[in-house]
């Protein structure tokens, strides 16, 4: 299982971050996941994309364009989970039943 940032970079989020910066640091996690998934290539693994911004719709284009990199990236071992669905309060962890959904799937 392979859980995955849908922006890879420091500067990607918040309301600072510019269409510019976003774009690069989406590439910069295609890249990262197109590199994994071809040192293993005869394996198929389950992929968690998640963040923080509002961009659960954004997800199945994300897929797409690592299946344009050449590599295999099956749609029903592919999910999105909203780093907001998962809270923790100390030794307590809030899951709410979109992230128990995407993760039990």
């Amino acid at each position: 299982m392979v859980f995955l940032d849908f922006y890879l970079g420091p500067d990607a989020a918040g309301a600072g971050a510019t269409t510019a910066i976003r774009n690069k640091a989406r590439k910069e996690s295609i890249g990262l996941l197109n590199r994994l998934l071809k040192t293993r290539p005869d394996e198929d693994p389950a992929i968690v994309l998640m963040s923080s911004e509002e961009v659960k719709d954004k997800a199945q284009r994300f897929r797409q364009d690592v299946e344009q990199l050449g590599e295999n990236v099956l749609a029903l071992r592919f999910r999105f989970l909203q780093k907001g669905w998962v809270t923790g309060d100390g030794n307590s962890l809030q899951i709410s039943n979109e992230a128990a959904d995407t993760l039990l799937d």
